[in-house]
């Protein structure tokens, strides 16, 4: 899964005294890496350097000497920073995949933290395509893509009870480099959005879903490339190592029994009263060497008497056409009843068809653009893309004069600054609300009258 969460001040310090060369004999966690385009644009590759982390955090270059950002080093009047650092993706592997790794050799763990990591990379991959993204011009008014992100990955392996719970917090800074070589912020959706009126202001919280699913995919996939196992699909596209026993999942899953025993008390199940009964059970978190929690695992892995015998099951992964094109069909059947979706809805789809087959991410990415050349692309707003089905494409031009004859009636309005240009996404929401005559509702009209 993936979690997406704003950053404050306090992460600087909690990341950077975690990461130490002596972790597994004396606590903490492994030191971090830097992965993205936008870092390397930077100069920045390998381990994280603690200092060149502080200077991006801050909105400096990694050397401390120039400012990137506005508000760089700046407070507000109550001393808070005016530069906001970036944001906290967190990739959490199943459950199942952590206690297989607390049980393993050395080698099997190393093996299970690589394929982790490599399906991070396709997660982190897609963001960059997705919402590397910045502003320009007086007033942000220019939108333009970034050659990519500038993100530091640190990899986490318990969670606050102390069970195993492998995870890699990608911190995405809020610094872009651009293409001509200056440098800028994250770009962010106004709250105004004609098309989708979201409560998030970025678009990394509007593609998380779409990245978690191909992190599933690839993590899926290299499981049964890579450590030979095999993956058992769940309903919600999510899977789980065949052949770890319940058991030992539900005995290391203590902090969701907190979680779901203050949800009991609230007498509440949705996602909201989950976050806030996470925040109510949230202890301070300890940092034991690896080396003493694989051992105190591995004691209570025997005492549930598994042993790793019983977990591999060898699996020859097999991707074809006839799987791709299985895989195309499904995302596809998704689509029924839509007439206007995104680039980014279609990904994800096919991403989670892509899990259940052991396809990674980055191949069923692929596969989703190719079959998007399928559908008429109604044009972009922001980091979003808008198709339409092709049965409904030689509709997209009445809408357009529709839309037309609506700007032309507010022109006449007082604050009206005369006839505007009819936006991709109030061409997208029209054509997702007209009729098959090609025309609008009345519904839709009173719609666009409000935007």
């Amino acid at each position: 899964m993936l979690s997406v969460q704003s950053m404050g001040p306090g992460a600087l310090r909690y990341f950077t005294d975690l990461a130490r060369e002596d972790y597994y004999t004396q606590g903490g966690e492994p030191q971090g890496l830097w992965l993205g385009e936008g870092a390397q644009a930077l100069g920045l590759s390998g381990k994280v350097d603690k200092e060149e982390f502080r200077n991006l955090f801050r909105g400096f270059s990694p050397d401390g000497l120039d400012t990137l950002v506005q508000g760089a080093g700046k407070t507000d009047k109550e001393g808070r920073p005016r530069h906001h650092p970036g944001w906290d993706a967190t990739f959490s592997a199943p459950k199942s995949l952590s206690v297989l790794w607390s049980q393993a050799d050395q080698e099997l763990r190393a093996k299970i933290q690589a394929v982790h990591l490599a399906a991070v990379k396709d997660g982190v991959a897609y963001l960059e395509h997705a919402t590397a993204y910045t502003r320009r011009g007086k007033g942000g008014e220019v939108i333009e893509h970034a050659p990519g992100l500038v993100v530091a990955t640190f990899e986490h392996g318990t969670s606050r009870a102390q069970d195993p719970e492998l995870h890699t917090h990608a911190l995405i800074l809020n610094v872009v480099p651009r293409y001509d070589g200056t440098t800028g912020t994250l770009y962010g959706i106004a709250s105004s959005d004609p098309f989708r009126r979201s409560r998030h202001k970025f678009p990394l919280f509007e593609e998380k879903l779409t990245a978690g699913a191909i992190y599933r995919a690839s993590l899926a996939a290299y499981i049964e490339r890579d450590l030979g196992l095999k993956t058992e699909p769940r309903e919600d596209f999510g899977f789980e190592v065949k052949g770890v026993p319940e058991t030992l999942v539900v005995h290391f899953s203590k902090r969701r029994a907190d979680i779901e025993e203050e949800l009991r008390a609230m007498g509440r199940t949705d996602a909201k009263s989950a976050e806030r009964a996470a925040r109510l059970t949230r202890e301070k978190k300890a940092h034991i060497p690896r080396e003493e929690l694989f051992q105190r695992w591995r004691e209570e892995g025997r005492g549930h008497k598994f042993s790793l015998e019983q977990a591999p099951e060898r699996r020859e992964q097999t991707v074809d056409a006839k799987t791709a094109r299985r895989i195309e069909d499904e995302a596809a059947q998704t689509l029924q009843g839509r007439r206007v979706f995104t680039e980014s809805e279609f990904v994800h789809a096919t991403a989670e068809r892509a899990t259940a087959h052991a396809v990674d991410g980055r191949t069923a990415w692929r596969l989703s653009q190719d079959e998007l050349r399928k559908y008429p692309l109604l044009g972009q707003s922001g980091h979003r893309r808008y198709y339409a089905m092709p049965e409904l494409a030689s509709l997209a031009q009445s809408v357009q004069t529709e839309l037309h004859k609506l700007d032309s009636r507010l022109a006449i309005l007082p604050w009206s600054q005369g006839p505007r240009r009819v936006s991709d996404a109030q061409l997208a929401r029209a054509l997702d609300g007209m009729g098959r005559d090609g025309r609008l509702s009345e519904q839709q009209d009173r719609e666009l009258r409000n935007l």
